[in-house]
Order: structure tokens, then sequence, then C-alpha cells
């Protein structure tokens, strides 16, 4: 996870940077200069995903 996160921020993130991947939220809670070491992860609300397909 910690690979995909990277790849999506560009560069090694920080503390309190956050970024979106298909709807969810990662947050970068603990990083040092070499990886992340804690991520929060938030996820897409049910009724938010029961909306999309009803869309399209």
């Amino acid at each position: 996870i910690g690979g995909l996160v990277t790849n999506k921020f560009g560069h090694l993130p920080k503390r309190n940077e956050s970024v979106s991947i298909d709807d969810y939220a990662f947050h970068v809670m603990q990083a040092d200069s070499r990886r992340l070491r804690m991520l929060r992860v938030t996820l897409p609300r049910a009724d938010d995903e029961g909306e999309k397909a009803a869309a399209g």
C-alpha cells in the first residue's frame, strides 16, 4: 500500500499530506526519510456507492 500511495504522490510524502485514489482517501500519519510508517484510509460511504450505481 505504501508503494501505491507514494507512486500516486510522485514523491515520498511527509506527515499530514493526503491523496485520493479511486474514492479512497489516504492521509499520512507517520513517515520517515525512507518510508511511510502509518496511513489513515477513509473508505467511500456505502450510500455513495448506491447512488453511483443507480446513476449509471
